[in-house]
């Protein structure tokens, strides 16, 4: 196996690595209509009630149907979750959430995050990476 040179090596924690984590994350934007925010998506399926009709969000083509229902409705429409839900956030670690006040939480702490995903990168696969161990060794005397 070939060592890698220093330009050639992926370091943790580097500008090349950040970008990658970047461009993995979960896409919270998709789910715009439901959350507002990029940082985090809702799991779906996912209930929801909207002037007193329930509704069953299931796949992103549900997304997109219920953007185009919410675009010609007035704007007095409010769009209510039955809860739980679960939120999944841009390192796909996800939480469980009880009520509306809990989630507004989450939607006020995400508003400053809102640059961190980078979504107009795609990786090709499969990738190829070589990966160089250094072990270090302890002695006890």
């Amino acid at each position: 196996m070939d060592i890698p040179n220093d330009q050639e090596a992926i370091v943790s924690n580097s500008n090349l690595v950040n970008l990658m984590s970047r461009t993995t994350a979960n896409f919270g934007a998709a789910d715009n209509v439901l959350d507002g925010v990029s940082c985090f998506s809702v799991e779906l399926p996912v209930t929801i009630v909207i002037s007193d009709v329930t509704l069953i969000i299931e796949t992103l083509s549900d997304l997109e149907q219920l953007e185009s229902l919410l675009s010609n409705a007035t704007n007095d429409t409010v769009l209510d979750f039955v809860f739980p839900i679960a939120i999944i956030f841009n390192d796909y670690s996800q939480m469980e959430i009880q009520n509306e006040e809990e989630l507004e939480s989450f939607i006020n702490e995400c508003v400053g995050n809102e640059t961190d995903v980078i979504n107009c990168v795609d990786f090709v696969y499969p990738i190829t990476f070589s990966v160089l161990i250094q072990h270090s060794i302890l002695l006890i005397l």
